[in-house]
């Protein structure tokens, strides 16, 4: 059986598309009526399916595997021709460009439409069809002119000029309120951005600050600690040396009688024997009277040695050779007690000026810890004034762009409509001039 029919109408299903009429400013085309027939049953009215038996089934078989195996040898025999993609591209950019030119034409007649509507809506149905028929009229063909329509020429001249006054007030509020939220904006741009700087030096003159206040109070722990060890070791120290330098003073003077006692006895010694020898137990009182000092070993050594000499011989000369070992303890005396003297005199120049820069130090961490805290109250008064205006410039910036969005298209669109009417008064101009 065949697997398409053309039926009687009155079985079949009618497909119909028919564009309408077009209105102001349309340019689509119209089209005639097309018909398509298709087969919805058999002749007797009932609905069949080929290919529900077995033999039907076989047959549709046979015929896709024919046609699939032509499909294949056509393809393979075919001379394929490749088309360039730079040739794909331009094609495309040109009905791309008729498009665009399209949608411009159309938007200006649209444009052109609402303008007419807009001067027109206070006027009589007449003056009302000259004007849509003066803006429908194209620029480069010759103006038709009714100079019998005179009075409305004028009148539409009037309501046009009207128009573009209002236009063009509306176009410089537009871009008054823009320079205005630009204005603004800027200027709050300007404010944060000197409170920020106010703020980074502020934030410098606070981490300064506190660095000094820092330092001075690092340095009063140093002298601090420094007066604490530097008294305990004059308290522990200078008794013990007190205690050395009197033992040592006290040794002094017994030294000086047994130098003056041996001077004599050797002087005796020339003139008469049993003279000198009636000073010799004076002698070793004098000797036996000497303390060796616990914390110089070796003036103790050289005493407990003049000690044992003396004490041990009767003889005048023998003691008079101890002369200058006795003026050797003097002199070794003398100049421990001179140490002493300078180590005391050292310990007590180290503490007083160890206290006194404590004391120096302690007003500084004073004065500068209230620095520091005048400073970080500054800083912080200067970040909420920069919060504050950088909020302010964020509201703001934030306005005049959402506005300045809007104002691009409204600008656009009253360009457009001041074109529009510019036009149509020279048109109307035009018809004026030639009626004069």
């Amino acid at each position: 059986p065949p697997a398409v029919c053309l039926p009687p109408p009155s079985r079949s299903m009618a497909i119909k598309a028919q564009q309408g009429q077009e209105g102001y400013g349309s340019t689509s085309m119209r089209q005639g009526e097309h018909v398509i027939y298709v087969s919805i049953g058999d002749a007797q009215g009932r609905g069949k399916r080929f290919g529900e038996n077995r033999l039907g089934k076989a047959v549709l078989g046979g015929l896709a595997l024919i046609v699939c195996a032509c499909l294949l040898v056509s393809s393979a025999m075919e001379e394929r021709k490749y088309v360039p993609f730079s040739s794909v591209l331009a094609v495309w950019k040109e009905e791309r460009a008729n498009i665009k030119k399209l949608e411009m034409q159309l938007a200006a007649k649209e444009v052109k439409k609402d303008m007419v509507n807009k001067a027109s809506v206070h006027l009589g149905a007449e003056d009302k069809a000259i004007a849509f028929q003066l803006a429908a009229q194209p620029i480069t063909s010759k103006l038709a002119v009714d100079c019998a329509k005179k009075d409305s020429y004028d009148i539409l001249k009037n309501a046009f000029t009207s128009l573009a006054s209002n236009i063009s007030a509306e176009n410089a509020t537009l871009y008054a309120k823009d320079q205005e939220l630009f204005a603004a904006a800027a200027e709050a741009k300007e404010k944060w951005l000197t409170a920020e700087s106010k703020y980074r030096s502020a934030e410098s003159d606070q981490k300064s600050a506190k660095e000094a206040a820092s330092y001075a109070r690092s340095q009063y722990d140093f002298y601090e600690s420094a007066v604490t060890q530097g008294q305990s070791e004059y308290d522990s120290v200078k008794p013990q040396l007190d205690s050395e330098k009197s033992q040592l003073s006290g040794e002094l003077p017994i030294l000086q009688q047994i130098k003056t006692l041996i001077s004599s006895m050797n002087g005796a010694e020339q003139k008469a024997a049993p003279a000198s020898l009636m000073h010799v137990g004076k002698l070793k009182t004098l000797v036996l009277s000497l303390a060796p000092p616990a914390r110089n070993k070796m003036i103790a050594k050289q005493i407990t040695h003049v000690r044992s000499v003396l004490a041990e011989t009767n003889t005048v000369g023998t003691m008079a050779s101890m002369l200058s070992v006795i003026d050797g303890i003097v002199t070794h005396i003398q100049t421990r007690i001179t140490e002493i003297n300078n180590d005391v005199s050292r310990m007590e120049g180290d503490l007083n000026s160890n206290k006194e820069k404590r004391e120096s130090w302690q007003e500084k961490v004073v004065d500068l810890s209230d620095a520091a805290d005048r400073a970080e109250n500054k800083m912080n008064s200067a970040g909420l004034v920069r919060q504050q205006l950088g909020g302010d410039h964020l509201v703001k910036q934030q306005e005049y762009e959402d506005n300045h969005a809007t104002f691009l298209d409204e600008a656009e669109k009253v360009k457009k409509q001041s074109n529009a009417i510019s036009v149509i008064l020279h048109k109307i101009e035009d018809a004026l001039s030639q009626c004069n």
